[in-house]
Order: structure tokens, then C-alpha cells, then sequence
């Protein structure tokens, strides 16, 4: 074989040789991609109540207190009062669970997963009952399904004015960073109306000593008039002693005199 020869043979070599290596920087293919709808992550509630199967689980988790700021009643009405916590990622407003009264929501407060209650009346002129019992009266509540633990309370004055309630939550799960002595405690206003007679007895009962002494100089005013007044009427009979009476100092008048009958003549 000739140079000329020899240096073809290597010319085309060195073309094949490039040929195939462009031929291998093709396009890549690519993989199959999955078809079908996308697999939905979980959100923190269910994170949460998926946590909180557990009984034995100090999980915690922000949520939202509702319960009513304000409530006006009359004497022996019946009051439903509701405590919702909501630990839904957006909760909804207050008045959507609380419907009776004036609804007011806290900012988010750290809950654990089994929660306790209670609703205590300012004074015993407030009954609260409800149908649920538990030791000292407080209730215990799970979150539900809906992401909201729920309390309820049947509230009813028998006397009327300005009186207060106080709802306590605290947590039955005792974490680390949350102790059995943080309490919550929520107040709430009820203004119950009555009549005036209802008002004054209300009135007598929680301010009895100026009730007191309010009834005795009522009575003493009411004994000095009448006493003024038997006084006053004793003065005028004798300054204005009534006609065909005889007053005490005057003197008897005398007696007409009998007509003297005239004497018999002596005729026949």
C-alpha cells in the first residue's frame, strides 16, 4: 500500500469516527411522566388529628378560641351558651359557632390534642348547667372531624341587673412546654332585665344596709307626718270648731224662756 493510500484509509476512519459520535449526542428521551390527578399533601389539621389518635400524643397545634363577649337575657330565660376552640388551618369567623350574644374570637393560642372545660357563674343568682358532667365541673372535649372542640351550657339568671361568667380551658395532656397550670379564662358579660318591682328587690339584695337605712328614714318621715298631722287637726278644732258644736271655754247660752200661759177672766 502506497502513503497515498494509507492516508485515505486513515481520512475516512477519522470520518466514521465523528459520524457515530455525532449520532450519539442526540436528543435524550425522555421518561414516562405519571398521568392522573396529583397526590394531595396533607394539611396541618389532619396532620394533627392524625397525631392525636394517639391518646398518649402531647401534640399541639395554633387554633382559635370563640366564645360570646356579651349576652342579654330577662329573669328566668334560658341562655345557650357556646365555647368553640377552632384548629382548622383558616378558621371561620366567631359568629358562624357562636349565635347567641355578641361573638369574639382570641388570637391563635397553642391547644393539645384532648382539651378541658368549664363555665363558672359570677354569683349565685346565675345557674349554668349542662348535660355533660365531669369532676369540679370540668368537661372534657376531642377535636372532631371538623377540626372543633365544643362546649355548651345552659345559663339562667333569676334576678335581674349586671352579672358575670367566666369560661376556664385548660390542656389534660401535659407537655414539656406546656404546663397543667396554664388556664385560659374567658369573661363574659350578661345583662338581665326585669321589672321595676324585680330591679328594686334586686337592688335591696346586694346593697341591704343603704336599704336598710334608706326603709327606716322612709318610716320616720311617714311617723313624723302622720304624728304632724293628728297635731294639726287637734289645733284646728279648736280654732275652727264646726257649727252646732260646743267648743271647750264657751259658755252654756241660756234657756228661752216658757211662755206664761194668760190668766182666766171671771165672766158667767
Amino acid at each position: 500500500m502506497t502513503a497515498l493510500q494509507a492516508r485515505r484509509w486513515v481520512f475516512v476512519a477519522l470520518m466514521v469516527g465523528a459520524l457515530a459520535a455525532l449520532g450519539g449526542c442526540g436528543p435524550a428521551q425522555r421518561s414516562a411522566e405519571p398521568t392522573g390527578p396529583p397526590v394531595a399533601q396533607a394539611s396541618q389539621l389532619e396532620a394533627y388529628q392524625t397525631a392525636c389518635r394517639d391518646a398518649a400524643s402531647a401534640a399541639s397545634t395554633r387554633a382559635q378560641v370563640d366564645w360570646p363577649r356579651y349576652m342579654s337575657s330577662k329573669v328566668a330565660v334560658s341562655l345557650d351558651y357556646r365555647l368553640v376552640i377552632d384548629a382548622n388551618d383558616n378558621p371561620l369567623p366567631a359568629a358562624t359557632h357562636v349565635r347567641t350574644g355578641q361573638a369574639e374570637s382570641s388570637s391563635a393560642v397553642l391547644v393539645t390534642c384532648r382539651l378541658m372545660a368549664r363555665l363558672n357563674g359570677g354569683d349565685a343568682h346565675v345557674t349554668v348547667s349542662s348535660p355533660s358532667v365531669g369532676e369540679d365541673r370540668w368537661i372534657e372535649r376531642s377535636i372532631n372531624g371538623a377540626g372543633l372542640y365544643q362546649w355548651s351550657w345552659t345559663v339562667t339568671a333569676d334576678s335581674p341587673g349586671r352579672h358575670s361568667l367566666t369560661a376556664e380551658i385548660k390542656p389534660l395532656v401535659v407537655g414539656a412546654n406546656y404546663a397543667s397550670t396554664n388556664t385560659m379564662e374567658l369573661a363574659t358579660d350578661l345583662e338581665v332585665g326585669g321589672n321595676w318591682f324585680q330591679r328594686l328587690a334586686w337592688w335591696g339584695q346586694r346593697n341591704w344596709p343603704a336599704a336598710l337605712t334608706i326603709g327606716a328614714g322612709i318610716l320616720a318621715i311617714v311617723g313624723g307626718l302622720i304624728v304632724f298631722r293628728e297635731r294639726v287637726s287637734k289645733l284646728a278644732e279648736g280654732l275652727h270648731w264646726p257649727l252646732g258644736k260646743k267648743t271647750p271655754n264657751s259658755p252654756t247660752p241660756p234657756s228661752p224662756a216658757a211662755p206664761v200661759p194668760p190668766a182666766p177672766t171671771g165672766g158667767g
